[in-house]
């Protein structure tokens, strides 16, 4: 897969807590369409990664990448238009349905 085809890359991407490194120097490439899977033992850093693709933590160093795009380039309305993610949870909050949780992700479009 080439830069140009990927719709989510990490470049060079280290990221850490303080004084400790949890990604360091990572290159990534997902393409559109694509399932894929982040697994790993607890602690390994698979949250974090996915908090730092999606904007939600910076990095120390390297860069993410939407679409051919620097991720720091997008206004974060436009952001959620082409990036989502929702965490994992053990509970749906009070009084939604599967279908208003799933809804939440079209905010960025206007319902």
């Amino acid at each position: 897969m080439t830069r140009s085809t990927a719709a989510l890359a990490a470049r060079g991407l280290t990221v850490g807590y303080r004084d400790h490194v949890v990604i360091d120097g990572l290159d990534l490439s997902i393409a559109a369409g694509r399932v894929t899977a982040l697994c790993g033992p607890n602690g390994c850093g698979k949250s974090t990664l996915l908090r730092t693709l999606a904007g939600l933590q910076p990095a120390r160093a390297g860069h993410v990448e939407v679409d051919g795009r620097p991720l720091a380039s997008f206004r974060r309305r436009a952001l959620a238009r082409e990036l989502t993610m929702l965490a994992q949870f053990n509970q749906i909050p009070s009084g939604l349905t599967v279908r208003e949780l799933v809804a939440y992700g079209r905010y960025a479009y206007g319902g």
